[in-house]
């Protein structure tokens, strides 16, 4: 996936993981376990396992495009993966009865 001057790679199998490599080709983010979304132009979420339609905690990451920092934002309770929707400082969650936010802020 392009990601501005950057690409996004997602490997599916035998665990889900995505790599981000810079302009020169090099890796700016090597490997991470999980599912990475784009949030922006700069930044990235990670999430620890796919986004499936059971209930449970999932942890979830920023990365910044530019460094590749990862900056750990913690663990979603109880909600649904395939349910999120975010932009660049909420997560919207489904969880059994209602759906849940969280804020974060944006790698650098």
């Amino acid at each position: 996936m392009p990601f501005g001057e950057r690409v996004l790679a997602h490997r599916t199998y035998p665990e889900p993981a995505a790599t981000l490599f810079g302009p020169d080709g090099r890796r700016v983010l090597a490997e991470r376990p999980g599912v990475a979304v784009r949030v922006d132009a700069g930044n990235l979420l990670v999430f620890a396992d796919p986004l499936t339609s059971g209930e449970d905690d999932r942890s979830v990451a920023g990365v910044g495009a530019e460094s590749g920092k990862v900056v750990e934002l913690g663990q979603l309770t109880d909600v649904r993966g395939e349910s999120y929707s975010w932009n660049t400082s909420v997560i919207a969650c489904g969880a059994a009865k209602e759906f849940v936010l969280h804020r974060f802020a944006p790698a650098e």
